[in-house]
């Protein structure tokens, strides 16, 4: 599935299109070439907004990382005992942080999976609209 199928067109379309509604919404191989520069356009913000989400969560991550490594450290230091025993609490003390790190480190992952399927959507409506004009130079003497 693509990010694209995954919402109804008119979802897709909302931010661009300023309030104007489809009538029986055609599927994105239906579209006419004014639609899919919309769709083209939608799929350019995702993208852009992905892109952010994605440096914001790499920067969330290297810090829960960060946190986990000091509170790790911070932990082995201070605990007496043999270092086998200090590793051990160590460990435990930052497993609160370890599992955040981790969460976070998965939603990125996800993140820039999910931009991997709008490249895939991009470009799909960059054929869908190659195919379009193709055939209306075919057809209908554009272009020459």
């Amino acid at each position: 599935m693509t990010a694209l199928e995954a919402a109804p067109l008119e979802e897709v379309l909302r931010d661009v299109l300023d309030g104007v509604k489809f009538e029986d919404v055609p599927h994105l191989e239906d579209l006419t070439t004014d639609h899919m520069a919309l769709v083209m356009l939608r799929v350019q913000q995702m993208r852009r907004a992905k892109i952010k989400a994605i440096e914001k969560l790499s920067e969330q991550v290297a810090e829960a990382v960060k946190k986990a490594t000091k509170t790790r450290a911070r932990a082995f230091l201070d605990t007496p005992g043999t270092q086998d025993y200090r590793t051990q609490a160590s460990k435990f003390e930052a497993a609160d942080d370890v599992f955040a790190a981790e969460a976070l480190k998965a939603t990125l992952e996800a993140a820039r999976e999910y931009l991997k399927l709008l490249k895939d959507d991009w470009d799909t409506c960059r054929s869908i609209n190659t195919n379009q004009r193709a055939e209306k130079n075919a057809t209908e003497g554009y272009g020459s």
